[in-house]
Order: C-alpha cells, then structure tokens, then sequence
C-alpha cells in the first residue's frame, strides 16, 4: 500500500493530491452565471408531479381507449383503441430516452395555465 498499489478488493484514493475543490468562483468563471450552484440544484418539476403527470396519461389514455371503443365502436373505434393504448409506450419511451423534454412540456403548460389564471 505504500508504493500507490491496493491489493484485490481494497480501495484507493480517487482524488489527486494537490487538487482543489470546485468553488463557486470556479464555477461562475467557467459558466459565466452567477449563483451556478443554486442554478444547477434547482429542481424544475419535483418526482411528485411527474408520478401525477404519468397516472394522469396513464388513466386518461385508459378512459379514452375504452371509450372509443364504445363509442365509436366497429374498426374505426378498434383503431383508436390501439391508438390510445400507445400513448403510455410512447411516453415511457420519450421519458426514459430523454426526460427533458417531458420535464420542459411540463413546465411551459404549467407556466402557461398558471399566466391565464393571473389575468
């Protein structure tokens, strides 16, 4: 161990000696933002109305799926039926791929219901 060499299933120091921890300094010189710590910890949409908006989906493409299926009824309500089942695959799919971009519909319609409540 004191040459630098760990045997089998020991650890090893990870950080360099010498080196410096990033400070805010850093940080706003690198990324030219002030307060980038904060930036960087904030949460835009918490986990507990992104489970809302995905039940939401979930349900609403379930009620949907069926009603169409009443509804409208022979092949055409048989195809929005298989229509509306993909809703939740397709979601989960662009969720898991790139969350992003459902975090960002997400906030811009909330943004958007909450300026039309205001006026």
């Amino acid at each position: 161990k004191a040459s630098g060499a760990a045997p089998r299933w020991s650890s090893t120091q990870l950080a360099a000696e010498g080196a410096e921890a990033p400070t805010e300094a850093r940080v706003r010189a690198a990324t030219g933002i002030d307060g980038a710590k904060d930036l960087l910890a904030r949460e835009e949409v918490g986990n507990d109305e992104l489970f809302q908006l995905t039940a939401g989906v979930f349900v609403l493409s379930a009620v949907l799926a069926i009603a169409s299926g009443v509804v409208i009824g022979g092949n055409v309500g048989a195809t929005f039926t298989y229509l509306f089942a993909v809703l939740p695959i397709v979601f989960l799919g662009v969720g898991s791929s790139s969350p992003g971009i459902i975090v960002a519909l997400y906030a811009l319609v909330r943004g958007a219901a909450a300026d039309a409540a205001t006026t």
